[in-house]
């Protein structure tokens, strides 16, 4: 018979429960809390003096509850408990020799378990069964299967179970930019388009939006460009007024004129440069101001187009515009309808002119937006979702071809190896980057050529196509590496996802990229062995094996803070791999942990850690100095969860040695006895 007496201060004062238990019990087991330590001082200081007192003969057991605690996320198990139950801290936790320590100087086997691991309960039950015969072997010694019977073995320590590796978590592809797209056009910054309405009203658009999502328009103003090469060929053609940021408050544009008409700006503050600018206008207004070319014999709808200078709503900056004046069939209301659509691809079941919209959409011959409209009317708008995609799949190849092409354009780039065109209004809207440099009031918001050092055209070529279209299209001569550095340059969080893809292509030797510092890394030749990696770099051996592709691949994710999804989860599988395959690894994780943390690559710290923690004792026997130059906070991360950890070693060691000392001593018995036995048939003869 056993019994369990639980412990706890909220029995301190009442210990009469004791009374109950029989005389005659056969074993008591005296349990208490490992994360607790006042439970085990009240089975020193309170319980084992009762027990004693009422039960003086029967053989105690102490067992300590709650092993699973010793390494378990106290965090994770303080949120799980009741909400006003005192949190476990990790000081609370008591190590295995301070249990064994009392249960020596009490004279009383030791014994740890874990419910939740389901380790030592069946070590408790049959030790505590030999305790009890071996407290009856004393009373009942006649009994010969009692002499038999052990005392008490020994409990090999619980080794804890290796943490898993933390999950690469990849988060969904951003968006398009849609709503970024529809503010655009509400707030039309870096306007090149102004439509003249009945009744004098306008509206601001932009040409690049127009052009990309409908033929109509792609056609208007590729005829605009073709007839006049030096206006919209590309960013060379605008004239930002560069002398005059910061001074033109507003041009008026009370008259409207359809043949050279003429703006008068109204200066700031200056008498002396008011005139300068006065003239300055004037004479780009002249430039630039062309003969209206009429529409109503190209097209319906439309009644005349030409160019002129105009003060942008927003930036209150003069700039190059092309003005198209639309006849009495296009309404407000439905055109400001199509616009949207243009600029978002989406059209509101709720539109109340939907016959409206149906005729300006025939007459734009945009016959997506004219089924669309239809199918809302016969009430099967579900049919548009694959209108809506089969518009974005367009839009996206227009944009390409815009891109490579330079059609539209407003902005040149100025590189280091040559010169892109590019488009303020898609860049606005896809990176707060540009739409910080475009839209504020940086001197490149007014300028139509930007120039950008340390970046070649390959990249910023991809970067521009990633941003146009959300895609990266592989390019084997592309270096990740520069890619990556001139994403975390536009902060692009989820460009590194489809770099990431491209380490499946193959990697280049490292060349020039805008990272101006010497590292030390390990080499994947000879390990141990420490390379420097410079910016100018241009052949190592040691970077054309799989380690040099996985480690360029960390070094580039590393690179750029937020830049971890998919590129991670890339590096974590090749790394997984090459260590599956017997590559060593442990050097270049070193490597890569502080760069990791340095620019807030979080997942891959964090898998850099787990790594090193449950291959701690190889990972420190092989590179001891280097684990000793870590920070003092990674260092104490690999003492708390190092694996094996330090009070398992030390328990393995005194499991160990005690267990070659019950060897020793039952071997010594063994010839005893047998000597004892040798004598005595032996003696036999001699006394007869």
């Amino acid at each position: 018979m056993s019994h369990k007496a639980v412990t706890g201060l909220e029995w301190k004062d009442d210990v009469s429960f004791i009374l109950w238990l029989p005389f005659r019990s056969d074993v008591v087991v005296l349990c208490f809390s490992i994360a607790n330590p006042n439970s085990l001082n009240h089975v020193k200081t309170m319980w084992y003096q009762e027990i004693k007192h009422f039960c003086p003969r029967t053989p105690v057991v102490l067992v300590g509850c709650q092993l699973d605690l010793r390494y378990a996320d106290l965090e994770a198990v303080n949120r799980a408990r009741r909400p006003l139950a005192r949190p476990i801290k990790r000081g609370d936790i008591l190590p295995p020799e301070k249990g064994r320590e009392v249960a020596k100087e009490l004279g009383i086997p030791y014994y740890e378990t874990s419910v939740f691991d389901q380790f030592g309960i069946k070590d408790v039950f049959d030790n505590a069964i030999r305790a009890a015969l071996i407290s009856r072997r004393h009373l009942q010694f006649w009994k010969s299967h009692l002499k038999k019977v052990q005392k008490p073995l020994l409990q090999a320590p619980f080794l804890p179970p290796k943490a898993p590796p933390p999950v690469i978590k990849v988060p969904e592809c951003p968006s398009t930019g849609t709503s970024d797209a529809a503010c655009l056009l509400d707030n039309p910054l870096c306007a090149d388009v102004l439509f003249l309405l009945q009744g004098q009203e306008h509206i601001f658009a932009h040409r690049i939006y127009l052009a990309t999502s409908s033929s109509k328009f792609y056609d208007l103003f590729l005829m605009e460009c073709e007839e006049s090469p030096g206006w919209g060929g590309g960013a060379g053609e605008e004239v930002p007024c560069r002398d005059c940021q910061g001074r033109v408050q507003s041009i008026s544009p009370a008259e409207e004129g359809e043949k050279s008409p003429q703006r008068t700006p109204q200066a700031g503050p200056g008498p002396s440069s008011g005139q300068d600018l006065l003239e300055s206008l004037t004479l780009q207004t002249e430039a630039l101001s062309s003969e209206a070319q009429a529409l109503s014999g190209w097209s319906k709808g439309f009644v005349s187009m030409h160019r002129e200078m105009r003060v942008n709503p927003i930036s209150k900056r003069v700039g190059p515009v092309t003005v198209v004046r639309l006849d009495a069939s296009m309404q407000s209301g439905p055109f400001r309808t199509l616009l949207r659509f243009l600029y978002t691809g989406q059209l509101d079941e709720k539109e109340k002119d939907l016959l409206g919209l149906a005729q300006m959409a025939e007459i734009l011959e945009m016959f997506d937006l004219r089924m669309m409209v239809e199918n809302i009317m016969n009430k099967e708008a579900f049919m548009n979702q694959e209108i809506t995609k089969a518009f974005h799949v367009r839009k996206a190849n227009r944009i390409k071809e815009c891109l490579s092409k330079g059609t539209f354009s407003d902005v040149t780039f100025t590189l280091d190896d040559g010169a892109i065109r590019a488009h303020k209004p898609l860049l606005i809207c896809s990176c707060e980057w540009m739409a910080a440099m475009f839209g504020g009031s940086f001197v490149e918001s007014a300028n139509s050529e930007v120039h950008l050092p340390s970046i070649n055209k390959m990249s910023m070529q991809a970067v521009l196509e990633y941003l146009y279209t959300k895609q990266l299209s592989p390019n084997l001569d592309l270096d990740p590496l520069e890619l990556i550095a001139l994403a975390n340059r536009f902060c692009l969080p989820h460009l590194v996802a489809l770099v990431g893809n491209l380490g499946e292509l193959g990697f280049q030797t490292p060349v020039g990229n805008e990272i101006r510092f010497n590292l030390k890394l390990p080499a994947a030749s000879a390990p141990g062995k420490m390379v420097e990696l410079s910016f100018d770099d241009t052949s190592r051996e040691d970077f054309s094996s799989y380690a040099g592709r996985a480690l360029l691949l960390i070094l580039a994710l590393t690179v750029c803070p937020p830049f971890i999804y998919y590129g991670e989860q890339h590096a974590v599988q090749e790394l997984t791999k090459a260590a599956m395959s017997g590559v060593g690894i442990d050097g270049e994780v070193l490597s890569y942990l502080e760069l990791a943390q340095f620019h807030n690559a979080n997942q891959l710290a964090a898998w850099c850690l787990h790594h090193i923690c449950t291959n701690y004792n190889s990972v420190c026997s092989k590179f001891r100095k280097e684990i000793k130059s870590k920070s003092a906070d990674n260092q104490a991360y690999f003492e708390r969860h190092r694996w094996p950890p330090v009070w398992y070693l030390k328990e393995e060691d005194h499991y160990q040695r005690v267990k070659r000392e019950r060897e020793k001593e039952d071997l010594a018995l063994k010839k005893h006895y047998s000597r004892r036995k040798w004598f005595f048939w032996h003696s036999s003869p001699a006394v007869a």
